[in-house]
């Protein structure tokens, strides 16, 4: 069962959410790259549906649910931080006995993760992509207006679904983009605006069951309860790190991808240039792309973590340094 038990010094162990692809594989996967995604504030590992797909075809992928979303437990008795929840995705890594080659992918509050937990662990990282993330909330906010839809999609100012759906279409992606259209697969090839088809998508994804729970009975999740919601944000709200703190992973030279979208109102693209600057690297910025880059331009941003993964493969095999 891909739950694992995390015990705290003071409080009740808690369980955290993990699901690996590709599903119900007879091929032996010791050989693939070992990918790890971390999802943002409220998000669960379905929402990473765009990149398994593409992944799964050459990677053994682990997405998990972080701690007070989707099937994951709400750990009591600390405050949550983005440390702490690394020491989640850390829990997940042992059992699911991954001790090295591990390429780590994060957007938004996942980046954040991802950021402490290749801090916690250098030597079993292989590469590290940050998506849409920052490295402390003091050197850029988001837009006013993106922090009135940010209050209005997790239901801190409205509790009409309808609202919070709008609220959150325009954090995550431009007004020009949402009034585009496409045929859409999801309705049977119709041309509908891109808003109807993200809608869709959204709800289909939150209603994905994986087999194992399903069979048990289980249903979807259901939205993050507020207070979960809310202990994310303070997590978000106290994350920083220091360029200091990187050192040992630029001393060993692990790859790192930092990508952004020159559109994103929630994380705005400075933030990117400040993480960069952290591991000496550069950023990949994805024209009039928003915070949902990773559905906006799906296949631009598969083909770079491809990229990137293959690089962390090469740096596997022949580390530049062995601290």
């Amino acid at each position: 069962m891909p739950f694992v038990e995390v015990s705290l010094s003071s409080g009740s162990p808690y369980e955290i959410y993990y699901r690996t692809f590709p599903e119900a594989s007879t091929e032996d996967l010791r050989n693939r790259p070992r990918v790890i995604l971390l999802m943002g504030l409220g998000g669960t590992h379905s929402l990473w549906k765009p990149q398994i797909a593409h992944l799964q075809n050459f990677c053994h992928v682990c997405a998990m649910d972080n701690r007070g979303a989707g099937y994951s437990g709400k750990p009591k008795g600390q405050r949550w931080t983005t440390e702490r929840m690394a020491k989640d995705a850390v829990a997940v890594l042992d059992h699911l006995g991954w001790q090295d080659h591990i390429h780590i992918i994060g957007i938004s509050m996942g980046g954040m993760i991802a950021q402490e937990l290749a801090i916690a662990v250098p030597k079993r990282v292989a590469s590290v992509a940050l998506l849409a993330t920052y490295a402390s909330v003091l050197w850029a906010a988001p837009t006013t207006s993106a922090l009135v839809d940010f209050a209005r999609s997790t239901g801190w100012l409205t509790r009409d679904l309808k609202e919070m759906g709008k609220a959150s279409m325009r954090l995550n992606f431009p007004d020009a983009w949402l009034g585009q259209t496409r045929a859409s697969e999801l309705h049977d090839g119709k041309i509908v605006e891109n808003q109807r088809w993200m809608n869709k998508a959204f709800i289909l994804m939150s209603l994905d069951v994986p087999p194992e729970l399903k069979a048990q009975g289980k249903g979807p999740p259901g939205r993050v309860h507020p207070k979960s919601m809310l202990k994310q944000a303070l997590a978000v709200l106290t994350h920083h790190v220091s360029k200091a703190r990187c050192q040992q992973l630029r001393d060993l030279g692990v790859p790192v991808l930092v990508l952004t979208g020159s559109d994103d109102c929630l994380v705005r693209p400075y933030n990117s240039v400040i993480i960069a600057d952290h591991f000496e690297t550069k950023v990949h910025t994805l024209k009039n792309a928003g915070h949902g880059l990773i559905f906006q331009e799906a296949d631009a941003v598969n083909s770079l973590l491809e990229r990137n993964i293959q690089a962390g493969e090469t740096y596997a095999r022949h580390p530049q340094s062995k601290l």
